[in-house]
C-alpha cells in the first residue's frame, strides 16, 4: 500500500514519516534503514532533507551502532552543503 502511495506521491514526506514508523514498530530495523536510505535521496528542500536526516539519526541512535551514526552524520553534512551550492 504506501509503495502505491509513493510511486504517485514520491515528495509526500507525511506518507514517508508514517511508512517508516511503521515499519520501526514491526521491529523490521533493515528495511527501515532502507526506507531512510531513500527518503534521504529525495528531492525536497534543505528544511525537509533537515528533518528526514534528524530522524534517521534518531533512529540510528536507538536501533544502530555509534559507527552508523557517524556514517549518517556525514552523509547528512555532504549532501546539505551540496543542496546549499544548488540553491
Amino acid at each position: 500500500m504506501f509503495e502505491n502511495l509513493l510511486a504517485s506521491y514520491p515528495k509526500r514526506l507525511d506518507v514517508w514519516y508514517v511508512y517508516v514508523d511503521q515499519v520501526i514498530t514491526s521491529k523490521d530495523y533493515d528495511s527501515a534503514r532502507k526506507i531512510f536510505d531513500r527518503m534521504v535521496r529525495i528531492k525536497v528542500s534543505t528544511k525537509n532533507k533537515r528533518q528526514i536526516f534528524k530522524k534517521y539519526i534518531e533512529f540510528s541512535k536507538t536501533h544502530g551502532s555509534p559507527v552508523e551514526c557517524a556514517k549518517i552524520n556525514t552523509e547528512m553534512s555532504k549532501s546539505l552543503s551540496i543542496d546549499n551550492i544548488m540553491e
